[in-house]
């Protein structure tokens, strides 16, 4: 993976996409008769959703702010 925002960004869509897909299946099979293992296994899908999200957007987000400081010093 090459450590620029593009590269980033392309990366976190191939990692993110499937997170998505797997919470948007499971919301999909919960209703007034989903029981507690349903309901942790939606919550565990959202936390991995969570962290894999949150990880990427600080990899952008350090990554903007260094190219920042460097077109600034120019």
């Amino acid at each position: 993976m090459a450590f620029t925002l593009n590269g980033i960004s392309d990366t976190g869509t191939l990692v993110i996409d499937p997170t998505e897909t797997n919470l948007d299946t499971a919301m999909a099979g919960l209703g007034p008769d989903s029981t507690a293992a349903d309901l942790l296994h939606f919550q565990g899908l959202l936390s991995i959703n969570s962290v894999i999200t949150s990880t990427f957007s600080g990899c952008m987000k350090e990554r903007s702010d260094t190219l920042k400081g460097v077109v600034q010093k120019f």
